[in-house]
């Protein structure tokens, strides 16, 4: 098994998932605790599924955990070039998660680094040279600083820019995305939006009325082709040239992510 992305907009090969067996809300203050629908959940994350395999990604499922929140793969880690970076998972209930990335990389050998800094896979979006992390309650300042060490120690050199952001929407890729190498997608959720902006020449601006549901967090299959969790930005994509297809998320959401936090890409085409 290789492993290898250096952006986010590259086409998608391979990616981790984990099915929803164990799904539930655990956070008592969740509105929707009494109010998630399982199986309707599970239906969505089924069309998830498909579309993924229809696009031609190839789709591997993690050994299940007991962990209610695993089906959100994005955040056990992340990859940078041919770096297995394990996350250091802030929720004790996340914490086991994993384990089950840890054994696939010992199988195939694959190169990791098991971070000893609180982090999240959704704090990180890897730019080309550029590596953005949120700076927030699942991932810290001292973890950025590890990931800029590790990567000096493999003689790779990368921009780090840490970003602030509204933590109530949980991580850095459900308030800002990448859409291609230019062009890049944020909330008014992000402070200090020129701190991003300042890298892109182009950027869209997600409706105030879907910040909520987590619009923000796509998943860019590459070469132009975007799957949407909102319908207004879904046609807002589209009116700027994007192929993105809705795809109806709402049970998954209450749980506290969306579809961008359930795929974990561990190999994109590398553009030579």
């Amino acid at each position: 098994m290789r492993v290898f992305t250096k952006n986010e907009y590259e086409r998608i090969c391979y990616c981790l998932m984990a099915y929803p067996c164990n799904l539930l809300i655990v956070d008592a203050n969740n509105i929707f605790s009494k109010d998630m629908d399982k199986n309707l959940a599970i239906s969505q994350y089924n069309r998830l599924v498909n579309i993924l395999v229809e696009c031609g990604v190839k789709v591997q499922f993690l050994d299940l955990d007991s962990s209610p929140s695993q089906v959100f793969t994005r955040d056990i880690g992340f990859i940078i070039e041919n770096i297995l970076f394990i996350s250091k998972m802030t929720d004790p209930l996340r914490q086991s998660e994993i384990k089950g990335l840890i054994q696939l990389a010992k199988k195939h050998k694959i190169k990791i680094h098991l971070m000893s800094h609180n982090v999240e896979g959704g704090d990180v979006i890897v730019h080309d040279n550029k590596i953005f992390i949120g700076q927030g309650n699942r991932s810290n300042e001292r973890a950025a600083e590890e990931i800029a060490a590790v990567l000096s120690q493999n003689n790779m050199e990368y921009q780090i820019i840490k970003v602030l952001f509204d933590t109530t929407k949980i991580h850095l890729d459900c308030v800002f995305s990448i859409l291609d190498k230019d062009t890049c997608l944020i909330s008014d959720d992000v402070f200090k939006p020129q701190n991003i902006k300042d890298h892109f020449s182009k950027t869209i601006e997600v409706p105030k009325d879907q910040v909520d549901i987590l619009a923000a967090n796509i998943i860019n299959l590459g070469q132009n082709r975007i799957l949407c969790c909102s319908e207004s930005l879904t046609h807002i994509l589209q009116d700027h040239g994007y192929h993105t297809s809705f795809i109806e998320f709402s049970e998954v959401i209450k749980v506290g992510g969306s579809i961008g936090c359930c795929v974990l890409p561990i190999l994109r085409e590398e553009n030579t």
